[in-house]
């Protein structure tokens, strides 16, 4: 295709897979002065000339989709609008989903306040209005069409949605939505009281999601004064929720949270200002598998102190979570944990010792996997304001865009212990196994460390930003029998290697460069 417009098409076409094709992908990079060619691009490469019955899928990329180009006139863009979308009604007819992807680092003109200065076209919305009724995921985002939506079809299970089609206060004119039909979705830029009306047709004042299993709630404004969510006239319910993720509800709401109950989740994503963090309830972990909590600085704040208070009551409900990710703004190291069956804990420290790590290790008597970046392993360093820590991390981070930090799927080897009837975390024989901070050992005679005899630590993982205590963590992996894997700094996983040369075959790793 020419330099404006990128795709897979012209390698369907010369392999001869067009009738096998089940995904097309069309990029367009930037909002820039270019004419939005796309129909006489494709008529070029003889796209009408194939069979494309098998393409279930549109995937496209960049903003050209939505750029008004200042070398075409209104009516040349009306013209193409209407051209390309009974093209691709004609040739693509079974569509399932039409997807939108913006580009990292893709650049668009700007006006002073951000917006985009060129005028938005309709061609992504009206290519949507052209499998609408038969889509079974579908956008519903800027710029909408002129005219109103048509009614979503049976087939629609999976939602993304800006909150202008939801404000009563917008022209955006959607007919009623089925709540009992979707599995997914996705709710972006509320900023304004979060409202469920069009869900809702008969006014019932109940709105059943019966079927959805996946959640994702963005808020986008600061209210004046912050509300309590119990004021809403909707009653709202999510019986088969699975998957939640919530992002700066904190600006908008003071009890958000308690919306949902106490549900049987398998994944929690919560991002909201650090100083907010006390208002997330914790009956949305109580059952978790997985749970992950961004705390987010706002742009030009600098925390006073790590955070403590704001979490430590999440971090002493009596939850079955499994797995927990603390990342964002730095942590100061807590000293009561009480989540017994927690696996894999990741957290981003202010400053942390090896001391703090053991203390940590029996608080936590399950713990596979430990991973902890933070900015020294010195509380000497505590003054220090970790400024390359934070690396500029937003008031909230965007959902498919996570820190460096952030984990990847990881399967952790099992072992030889079984453990046969083990209590459960609401009556854990364990609690009586927490830590004593300054506790007194006679080195003498036993290791450095007093790891805790019940330690099924397997992998462990540091990263210090600046003073790393490299004989403290050789001296505390010494004392840990049941490590295989330890990944510290690249200036010192040599020098650890080397010690460990031959020894209990150990593996010793550096951080990748990306999280330097």
């Amino acid at each position: 295709m020419n330099h404006n417009w990128y795709s897979n098409i012209p390698e369907c076409l010369r392999a001869g897979k067009a009738e096998e094709t089940r995904c097309l992908q069309i990029v367009m990079r930037d909002a820039v002065q270019c004419p939005l060619g796309l129909l006489e691009i494709l008529q070029q490469l003889q796209f009408d000339l194939a069979v494309w019955n098998s393409v279930e899928t549109i995937e496209v990329y960049g903003l050209g989709f939505f750029a008004g180009s200042t070398l075409q006139s209104p009516d040349e863009q009306r013209a193409m609008i209407r051209d390309t979308c009974l093209f691709f009604r004609t040739h693509l007819p079974n569509v399932r989903s039409l997807m939108f992807r913006e580009l990292t680092g893709e650049w668009a003109a700007r006006d002073a306040d951000g917006d985009m200065i060129f005028e938005p076209l309709g061609l992504y919305s009206e290519l949507q209005l052209q499998y609408l009724a038969q889509a079974t995921d579908v956008e519903l985002m800027p710029p909408f069409p002129e005219g109103d939506y048509p009614a979503l079809g049976d087939n629609t299970r999976n939602l993304i949605m800006h909150f202008n089609v939801l404000d009563p206060r917008t022209p955006v004119t959607v007919l009623p939505l089925r709540a009992e039909n979707q599995e997914s979705l996705i709710i972006t830029d509320i900023d304004e009281d979060l409202t469920w009306e069009k869900f809702d047709p008969d006014m019932t004042g109940v709105v059943n999601f019966s079927n959805l299993t996946s959640l994702d709630l963005s808020f986008s404004a600061e209210l004046e004064g912050l509300v309590p969510y119990l004021l809403q006239d909707v009653e709202v319910h999510f019986p088969r929720l699975r998957d939640l993720s919530v992002k700066d509800s904190t600006q908008i709401y003071t009890d958000f949270y308690t919306l949902f109950g106490s549900p049987v989740l398998s994944t929690v994503r919560i991002a909201e200002d650090y100083r907010e963090l006390h208002r997330v309830s914790t009956n949305v972990i109580l059952h978790a598998k997985s749970v992950t909590i961004v705390a987010g600085i706002p742009y030009g704040h600098r925390p006073a102190k790590p955070i403590k208070e704001e979490v430590a009551h999440l971090l002493t409900a009596d939850s079955d979570v499994e797995e927990l990710y603390f990342i964002g703004a730095r942590y100061a190291v807590p000293e009561d944990i009480r989540l017994f069956n927690l696996r894999i804990f990741y957290i981003t420290l202010h400053t942390v010792t090896i001391d703090d790590i053991v203390d940590i290790l029996w608080m936590l008597p399950r713990l596979q996997h430990l991973r902890i970046w933070c900015n020294s392993m010195s509380h000497m360093d505590a003054s220090i304001y970790p400024i390359n820590i934070q690396r500029a991390m937003p008031a909230a981070v965007q959902r498919f865009i996570m820190p460096a930090i952030t984990p990847k799927t990881t399967t952790i080897a099992s072992t030889s212990i079984v453990w046969t009837n083990y209590p459960s975390a609401s009556n854990n024989s364990y609690s009586r196994l927490l830590p004593i901070r300054g506790r007194h050992i006679d080195t003498s005679t036993g290791p450095v460390y007093p790891i805790p005899p019940s330690c099924e630590l397997l992998k462990f993982e540091l990263l210090s930003e600046k003073f790393f205590d490299r004989i403290a963590i050789r001296d505390f992996v010494d004392c840990v029998p049941t490590l295989f894997s330890v990944t510290v700094n690249d200036a010192h996983h040599e020098e650890l290697a080397r010690h460990f040369a031959g020894r209990r075959g150990i593996e010793i790793c550096s951080f990748a460069p990306a999280l330097r």
